[in-house]
């Protein structure tokens, strides 16, 4: 088992910040997921801080600040998924920009007012997913200054075809996850865009 690279303990809400402990062997783990799972705090997460992670999935989890902090010192991730964790305050996403080597990032189904958008508008993501997190215009434009971006997701949110607009200075964006009413602006921005939930 110290061989390996990819864990998924999904819903697993009986297993103590103890178990979680026995798995600070696996030093070659690089997948982990912990979805749905009730036990994921700050303890638990220590355990990972010092395990080459580049992938980390903790969709809700019902995170809090200090454990959110945690996952900020995992300074190995590549792709960090946490979506419908609403708990975490905006104040605390200036964390994510220690991640360094950050490229995906969902959030989706998090409050995420523009002042946590600016705090991660200086990582170099390529991909990032905001649906239903309440963005707007504003929060839209300094999206726009993740010019990295190649992948966007924004279904399910407060934006305007005017908004929308902004994305055309992203010159690297292959494609961006819309509502239908937003098609005309993607059109006229010369936006590639795809409907539905897709993020292959």
């Amino acid at each position: 088992m110290s061989s390996l690279k990819k864990l998924s303990i999904c819903m697993a809400g009986h297993i103590s910040p103890a178990g979680f402990i026995q798995l600070s062997s696996l030093k070659k783990l690089q997948s982990l997921d912990v979805s749905d799972c009730s036990c994921v705090t700050a303890e638990v997460m220590q355990v990972f801080v010092n395990i080459p992670l580049t992938e980390l999935t903790i969709r809700r989890c019902d995170i809090d600040d200090e454990c959110f902090e945690v996952v900020c010192q995992m300074k190995s991730l590549v792709k960090l998924d946490m979506e419908d964790n609403d708990s975490i305050s905006s104040s605390m996403l200036c964390k994510l920009s220690s991640l360094v080597n950050l490229q995906y990032l969902d959030m989706s189904f998090c409050r995420l007012p523009v002042e946590g958008i600016r705090a991660i508008s200086d990582i170099g993501l390529t991909e990032m997913f905001l649906d239903y997190c309440g963005i707007d215009d504003e929060c839209l434009a300094v999206v726009s200054n993740i010019t990295s971006l190649r992948k966007l997701g924004i279904i399910g949110n407060r934006i305007t075809k005017a908004g929308l607009v902004h994305l055309a200075s992203l010159q690297h964006l292959e494609y961006i996850l819309i509502d239908s009413r937003l098609y005309e602006a993607a059109d006229l921005a010369g936006i590639k865009y795809r409907n539905g939930l897709s993020r292959k």
